[in-house]
């Protein structure tokens, strides 16, 4: 009884939850279980739980789904558009997904991280669906070969983007590259050897930089 008891209070107060293949939690309603939940993680699931319902979703400020199974696709995250109170979302190797997903975002407005990596089906069209979340801090793109210049130049639109990861992105050049000296509060850079910054200003804020993957730098291209 004791141990009933101590479990009951445990979930009541948990504010994260992980799921890996789990079938647990599809048995109970996820808000009678876990009341103050807020921040899910879920790891190689296809889609989330089909007991949880609005009330969780809406209250939920952190949402990560590492998508490496290759099985999660646009319908299976539909649940997005219910998430209006998120600030963190990341969406790791989510290889089918595609543009449709971030138009499931029209209704969050708080948003301050979003991940992307190895989301390579992404393309510019999904940098322009974003561009009302202009609070976003945090942005990585990290192996979406589907983003262009065109896509990258609209990243001025998120003057308050501290961290940006354009890394393995192949589409992303020089040209690209200038919308660097709009954004005055980035603090922290990640880039490769697709991305020409030889001749590109760099903001005063930035602190920290971080290349990858080049072949030989010398004084001038810094």
């Amino acid at each position: 009884l004791v141990c009933k008891d101590w479990r009951s209070t445990h979930d009541a107060l948990l504010p994260t939850l992980s799921l890996n293949r789990s079938l647990y939690f599809d048995s109970k309603p996820f808000p009678l279980l876990f009341p103050s939940a807020h921040q899910l993680y879920f790891e190689y699931r296809p889609t989330m739980p089909s007991s949880c319902d609005r009330e969780l979703l809406s209250r939920l400020t952190l949402f990560s789904l590492d998508g490496s199974s290759g099985r999660v696709v646009d319908e299976g995250l539909l649940l997005l558009k219910a998430a209006t109170s998120l600030t963190s979302l990341r969406l790791k190797q989510c290889i089918r997904i595609t543009d449709k997903v971030l138009s499931y975002l029209s209704s969050v407005s708080n948003l301050t991280e979003l991940h992307l990596q190895g989301c390579n089906m992404i393309t510019d069209v999904a940098i322009s669906s974003i561009r009302h979340l202009t609070l976003l801090t945090s942005l990585s793109l990290r192996g979406c070969h589907g983003i262009t210049d065109k896509g990258v130049l609209e990243l001025s639109a998120f003057s308050k983007l501290q961290g940006l990861k354009i890394n393995l992105c192949s589409g992303i050049t020089g040209e690209g590259m200038c919308v660097l000296s709009c954004l005055t509060c980035l603090t922290s850079l990640e880039l490769d050897r697709y991305c020409d910054f030889a001749y590109v200003g760099m903001p005063e804020s930035l602190m920290e930089v971080s290349l990858e993957q080049f072949g030989m730098i010398t004084e001038y291209s810094l």
